[in-house]
């Protein structure tokens, strides 16, 4: 039972800013003598203005941390891999020709520049590498680069029919990488200035940009230093994130720019320079990748909202915003149909360039294994994210926090789906939750929610056993950066095993003189939803249904973890909220936390009080915002 709060009028108050209410006032006692009283877990959806010093400082410290294994992260994952040289390919082109036909860089085998010193190719167009004794990075890459071609229309406007043979058969012919033209335009500046490991550094300070905004999600939401903290770090220093802060890939971008822009149109007090950030997000996202559509989408409804929302805002103020936000996403929706159509021959992009769609069956286990495959899954890389489940659902339960958890699920949830529905929804060669990482950052705030409002030791226990889990495995990155990455075939057998949980023991064990840790052996735990795919593509129907037999039934026991973590959770939930109401009598106040944001809708005005004034009638603090929710 929530306890009565008695508001006070403020005569500077405007509708739509947010406000403080001072601790003094919100927790003072009516009674010169009556007693303090335990506070509520803390308020819906509220705007807390956070002390600008504060994401500064996490900003530094991120970056301090993410920039410390640079080296080491880059020196054993040399040269670059998967998806990452195409993207140096298409800035290599930018820099030395000054277009996107990457068709000339290939045939003159500019690639070298991204590979090891020692690289070269002979005279039969062969790839070699002298590599020094203390060389620790990749082996096996191939060179020369096979190309990642977009195609395009006509065919006779390709370079080749077959990018995989050289010389090409049209060396007067255009070749177009199919990955998205943002990402090499984001490291473009860095690249020219000190090659990979400057880019790396860039995606350091874009890992750092993605945890301040991550803290300020919690903090902003509720209001308590500690839950934001645990927040911040459960986030920013485990899978993925911490990863992908270091490879060229667009999802820390995509990152970056989905949390943002949700954050300002949640705040939605912006200035010109927010609300052109607004629409910056929204306009360059598809230029990252056009899978981020659908979180563009979710975005723009969320603004369409907002915007509805405040429509008793001044009119020149609405019309500045919608003319800022419009004239961006306009003018790049059509500049990327025109470069679209420039680059394949239509205005939209080619579905053939990738892998595509899975069928209901696929989907499905598309759905789980993005969380609980072994070699790819989320929660087997970073089980604290279990807990983002605990969250979400005490915020369907506490009804002030519905509407931000709606709209958590209108920009999320259909991107979601996507990457589910695609055939090769774990991201192929990179490290685990690739897909994933572009919308987790949302889920800040139900964590920071359930960090809040669920007390005790038990609670911050479960936090820390599964935070100290997280953080082996990044452990285990950090040391041996190649073990992020996965092989689903090997030896021409399914694998479905993880590097990490293969090697990781039996290594790390006889360095920490710990004999114990070579014997642990948990590969085989986890089920291995990425060997089904393989399976029906190489061995049939019958090699395809064993695979996925053999996953739903690995499945069950991490699911049933899964479910005791979060019962238990909510039990504790639970019996929180129980003590706080019997703690709280009803006929006395107890305030709100301290410097608890009222939400953004107008209190009634009132006459100041005087001596022989008759006092307001005491309201409850969540029968005060269903009010104001009403109100607005």
């Amino acid at each position: 039972m929530a306890s009565p709060l008695t508001p006070s009028p403020d005569p500077t108050y405007q509708p739509g800013i947010p406000v403080r209410v001072s601790t003094r006032a919100a927790t003072q006692d009516p009674t010169p003598s009556g007693p303090a009283k335990p506070a509520l877990p803390s308020g819906p959806r509220a705007v807390f203005r956070v002390r600008a010093w504060e994401p500064f400082i996490v900003f530094l410290l991120t970056f301090g941390v993410l920039a410390l294994f640079t080296p080491r992260v880059t020196a054993y994952l040399d040269p670059t891999t998967g998806d990452e040289p195409f993207y140096l390919m298409t800035a290599i082109s930018i820099l030395k020709d000054g277009d996107l036909n990457e068709c000339n860089n290939y045939i003159n085998y500019d690639e070298l520049a991204i590979y090891p010193p020692g690289a070269g190719i002979n005279k039969d167009g062969n790839g070699f590498v002298n590599f020094p004794p203390n060389w620790v990075g990749w082996r096996g890459s191939p060179l020369p680069l096979p190309p990642h071609p977009a195609l395009i229309s006509p065919q006779i406007r390709q370079c080749s029919n077959n990018y995989g043979a050289r010389p090409f058969t049209n060396p007067t012919g255009e070749l177009y990488s199919k990955h998205g033209l943002g990402l090499s335009l984001m490291v473009l500046p860095s690249f020219a200035l000190g090659g990979r490991l400057l880019v790396v550094f860039f995606l350091n300070l874009v890992g750092a940009l993605l945890a301040a905004n991550i803290y300020l999600l919690a903090r902003e939401s509720v209001t308590k230093l500690a839950p934001a903290i645990l927040t911040w770090v459960a986030f920013a220093f485990t899978v993925p994130l911490m990863p992908y802060s270091y490879l060229i890939f667009t999802e820390m971008p995509a990152a970056l720019l989905t949390l943002y822009a949700f954050r300002r149109i949640r705040a939605w007090n912006n200035n010109p320079f927010q609300v052109a950030g607004i629409g910056l997000c929204l306009a360059f996202m598809p230029w990252l990748h056009y899978r981020f559509a659908p979180i563009c989408v979710g975005l723009g409804i969320y603004y369409f909202y907002q915007m509805r929302k405040h429509r008793d805002a001044p009119r020149a103020q609405r019309v500045r915003d919608w003319t800022i936000v419009g004239s961006l996403v306009a003018s790049s929706a059509i500049l990327l149909m025109v470069f679209f159509y420039t680059r394949y021959g239509a205005p939209f992009p080619n579905g053939s360039d990738h892998a595509g769609i899975s069928d209901v069956a696929g989907t499905l286990r598309g759905a789980v294994g993005l969380f609980l495959d072994e070699q790819w899954g989320v929660f087997v890389a970073s089980p604290v994210f279990i807990l983002t489940f605990v969250g979400l659902i005490l915020m369907w339960v506490f009804r002030v926090w519905r509407r931000d958890l709606l709209w958590i699920a209108v920009v999320a949830l259909p991107y979601f789906l996507v990457i589910a529905n695609y055939a090769q929804w774990w991201g192929e060669w990179c490290p685990p939750g690739r897909y994933m990482a572009s919308i987790l950052p949302l889920l800040a705030l139900p964590l920071a929610i359930s960090l809040d409002n669920i007390k005790g030791i038990i609670y911050k226990a479960i936090y820390g056993v599964l935070l100290l889990l997280s953080f082996l495995t990044m452990a285990g990155f950090l040391f041996q950066p190649q073990w992020m990455y996965n092989q689903p075939i090997l030896g021409g057998n399914l694998n479905g095993k993880s590097e990490l949980l293969t090697h990781g023991p039996s290594t790390i064990g006889p360095l920490l003189h710990l004999t114990w840790l070579s014997n642990i052996n948990l590969t085989g735990f986890f089920p291995s939803f990425v060997s089904p795919y393989f399976g029906y593509l190489y061995q049939g129907n019958a090699g395809g249904d064993l695979a996925a037999g053999d996953a739903w039934r690995k499945s069950l026991w991490p699911a049933l973890i899964i479910i005791v973590i979060v019962a238990l959770s909510l039990y504790l939930a639970w019996r929180t909220r129980r003590a706080i109401s019997r703690a709280t009598p009803t006929d006395t106040p107890s305030g709100p936390p301290a410097e608890l944001a009222l939400p953004d809708m107008a209190l009634p005005t009132r006459p100041a009080r005087t001596a022989s004034a008759v006092p307001p009638p005491q309201v409850s603090t969540f029968s005060l915002l269903r009010m104001r929710r009403r109100q607005a």
